[in-house]
C-alpha cells in the first residue's frame, strides 16, 4: 500500500515546489517594480547629509573641530560656525548638554585671557558670539572679566578711530570690525565715537572701488568684505552712498562670468582675472554686495555654483582643487557656503534635493532581493530534497 502512494507524495511535493517557487518569482517582480519607482525617495537630502557633517564634528561638551581630519582639536571660530548653522536651520535646541558647553566656553574665556596673543582677539570674538548664542550666556562670564576685555581692546584703541591688533603698531579694517563687535556684544554702551570708527574706515578707500587693510596697503576682497561690515555696525551703510557703486563693481570683477567655464561659472576668484573660483572669497563678495545692492547678483546661478560644491565624501562643502578633485570639507568653508545659500534662500528650500545615494540604493535593493529569493529556495530544495530521499 505504502508503495501505491509514494508517487502522487512526489507529485504533490513538486506541484507545491513550484507554486511556491512561481510565488517568490512574483513576489520579487513586484518589489523590483516598487524599487524603480520609490527608490529615490530613499535617498539622503543635500540638509541629511549638512547636518551630519556639522554634528560628526562635535567634541562632546567642549565644542567643535574644523573638519573630521581635526577631530581632536576644538576651533573656537568653527564651534561658532557650528552652532549658528544649527539654529539656523532649527536644530540647535534639540542639542544636548549645550549648558555644559557653555561653562567651558566661559572658562575658554579665561584661558584666552591669561594667555593674551596675537590671535586672542579673534578668538574672544568668536568665545562670545558663541555664549551669545547658546541661551544668551554671556552673564556666565564674570564683571571682573568682562572688564578686562573691555580695557583690554580700549588700550588697542587708536587716536583716528581704527583699532590695531595686540602688540602692533598700526590699526586695520579687520580689527576695527571685530573690536567694536566684541565691545558692543558685552554692551552697546561701550561704543562712545561710532562716527569716528566709520570716518577712519572710509579713509581705507581707494580709487579703485575696494578698501586696503589700513590707508597704506592695496585692496583686497577681503579688507573691502570687513570695510563695508564695519560701516554697517558701526553708523549706517548710507555712509557708503557715494562709493557704494565703485564698490560694488571692484567685487564683481572677480565673478566668473564665463558659461562655457562650467566648473567655476557662477563663483568668484582670488584675482581679478578671474580664474579658480573659490567658496571663500564668493562668500566675501556676495555678502558685500548682497549689502549694498542685491539685485546686481545672479543669484541662481550662483547659488547652483555653491550647491555643486557640496562634498559627496562628507556632506559638507569643501574648496575644489586645481587638478578639479575635492579634499574634505572644513567647518570653515561650509559655513561660507551654507550663508551664501541662506541669503539666495532663505528657506533652505535647495537643501531638499536628494543626491548620490539613488544609484547605492538600487545596487542594495538588487542584493536584498536575491537574498530574500535565494535563502528560502535553498531551504526549500534542501527540505525537498530529504524528503525525495
Amino acid at each position: 500500500m505504502n508503495l501505491k502512494r509514494e508517487p502522487t507524495i512526489r507529485v504533490t511535493l513538486k506541484i507545491r515546489w513550484n507554486k511556491i517557487f512561481i510565488i517568490l518569482f512574483l513576489l520579487s517582480l513586484i518589489t523590483v517594480s516598487l524599487g524603480a519607482i520609490f527608490s529615490p525617495v530613499t535617498a539622503r537630502s543635500r540638509r541629511t547629509y549638512l547636518t551630519d557633517f556639522i554634528l560628526n564634528n562635535r567634541i562632546e561638551n567642549l565644542g567643535y573641530s574644523n573638519s573630521i581630519l581635526e577631530e581632536d582639536t576644538i576651533s573656537e571660530q568653527s564651534t561658532y560656525y557650528a552652532l549658528k548653522m544649527l539654529k539656523d536651520l532649527n536644530l540647535l535646541e534639540t542639542q544636548e548638554d549645550l549648558d555644559i558647553m557653555a561653562t567651558m566656553l566661559a572658562h575658554n574665556v579665561q584661558t584666552e585671557l591669561d594667555n593674551l596673543t596675537d590671535n586672542s582677539l579673534v578668538t574672544l570674538y568668536y568665545l562670545l558670539l558663541s555664549l551669545n548664542l547658546i541661551g544668551d550666556n554671556l552673564d556666565k562670564i564674570s564683571t571682573d572679566n568682562k572688564n578686562e576685555i573691555i580695557n583690554w581692546i580700549n588700550q588697542s584703541k587708536h587716536e583716528n578711530g581704527g583699532f590695531k591688533n595686540y602688540n602692533s603698531s598700526s590699526p586695520t579694517v579687520f580689527h576695527t570690525y571685530f573690536s567694536v563687535k566684541i565691545l558692543s556684544l558685552l554692551s552697546p554702551e561701550n561704543i562712545s565715537d561710532s562716527q569716528k570708527h566709520t570716518e577712519w574706515i572710509i579713509s581705507c578707500y581707494h580709487s579703485d572701488g575696494g578698501f586696503g587693510g589700513n590707508t597704506t596697503l592695496n585692496s583686497s576682497i577681503i579688507s573691502t568684505h570687513y570695510a563695508v561690515l564695519g560701516v554697517n555696525f558701526t553708523t549706517n551703510i548710507n555712509n557708503l552712498s557715494s562709493q557704494k557703486d565703485s564698490i560694488i563693481q571692484y567685487m564683481m570683477n572677480f565673478y566668473v562670468s564665463d558659461i562655457f567655464d562650467s566648473s567655476n561659472y557662477g563663483g568668484f576668484s582670488q584675482t581679478e582675472s578671474p580664474s579658480n573660483s573659490f567658496i571663500s572669497s564668493t562668500y566675501f563678495c556676495v555678502s558685500t554686495v548682497n549689502l549694498l545692492d542685491s539685485s546686481q547678483l545672479d543669484s541662481q546661478t550662483i547659488l547652483q555654483w555653491v550647491l555643486k560644491s557640496q562634498n559627496p565624501i562628507d556632506g559638507g562643502f569643501s574648496e575644489s582643487k586645481s587638478d578639479g578633485s575635492t579634499s574634505y570639507s572644513s567647518m570653515i568653508t561650509t559655513y561660507y557656503a551654507f550663508n551664501i545659500i541662506k541669503y539666495f534662500d532663505p528657506d533652505f528650500s535647495s537643501l531638499n534635493e536628494n543626491v548620490w545615494d539613488v544609484e547605492l540604493d538600487l545596487f542594495v535593493l538588487l542584493i536584498i532581493i536575491l537574498i530574500i529569493i535565494a535563502v528560502p529556495t535553498l531551504v526549500i530544495f534542501i527540505i525537498w530534497r530529504k524528503r525525495k530521499v
